[in-house]
């Protein structure tokens, strides 16, 4: 019971320093001195059964999971809007994605953009990224219906890289994690709640060892209070994979709808 006891202290010791935290203006990466913004993550995420995480879970679960709100102004939401929306108009809604984990969606990837959505698009690597990443040209843009919802699953390394990072446009929404492991998989669980003009960046353990998903709007709660979920569109930037394939290569999730510049 002493040792269980002290286990709580540490937790609780942990979320406490991680609750309120320095991160960088530039870079969630990068070591170098920089001006900081204070961010609450209490605000952002819900971790259930807390007590029962193992301390090496929680502190890299906590490392590996970050949330930068308002990363874009209303004005910059907008602009982005102004370039994507022409070309999600001219798309049909899909019911399911081949691998089935997305229902009621629009996809397509962008490869040039116009120069001040490019200077957002940018802003978005040097943020999440370090410099040595190797970055994929193509910025995946999901289109997420209001009634649409992404389901449980585990992004392949192989695929897309060890990070990957998204802004949410349009709506707020809530992510899920959920451990991969069985015997892990009813303790382990996190809400993280993605403010509408947020970023998000996950990389790691919450990457890899936990399955991610959006919550459907009549299951989006937050700390008990429900959260509307409408229409979502994520800009999603994604380094390539360790092996360096060719992300333009003939896998499933690769035929997606390519605009290769701005109209």
């Amino acid at each position: 019971m002493l040792l269980l006891y002290r286990n709580r202290e540490l937790i609780d010791y942990i979320l406490k320093i991680s609750t309120t935290f320095s991160l960088p203006n530039r870079c969630f990466c990068s070591s170098s001195v920089q001006k900081e913004k204070k961010l609450i993550l209490s605000d952002f995420i819900e971790i259930y059964n807390r007590d029962q995480w193992s301390l090496e879970i929680l502190s890299n679960f906590i490392a590996d999971c970050i949330i930068q709100p308002d990363f874009i102004s209303q004005d910059e939401e907008c602009q982005l809007l102004q370039e994507i929306e022409p070309h999600m108009k001219r798309m049909r809604w899909e019911e399911e994605h081949w691998d089935q984990q997305i229902h009621l969606y629009r996809e397509r990837e962008q490869l040039k953009w116009n120069i001040n959505n490019q200077k957002i698009v940018e802003r978005i690597w040097r943020t999440s990224f370090p410099n040595s990443t190797r970055k994929s040209p193509y910025v995946h843009i999901l289109d997420l219906h209001e009634c649409g919802f992404i389901r449980p699953h585990v992004d392949e390394s192989r695929y897309c890289g060890g990070i990957i990072s998204g802004l949410s446009l349009l709506s707020t929404s809530i992510m899920r994690l959920v451990h991969t492991n069985p015997q892990l998989s009813n303790i382990c669980k996190a809400d993280l709640l993605l403010p509408r003009r947020s970023l998000y960046r996950l990389t790691g353990l919450a990457r890899f060892e936990f399955t991610h998903e959006i919550l459907a709007n009549e299951e989006s709660n937050f700390r008990g209070k429900y959260v509307p979920r409408q229409r979502r569109i994520s800009v999603i930037c994604r380094e390539f994979p360790a092996s360096q394939n060719d992300v333009t290569s003939s896998k499933p999730e690769n035929q997606m709808k390519i605009i290769p510049q701005s109209e």
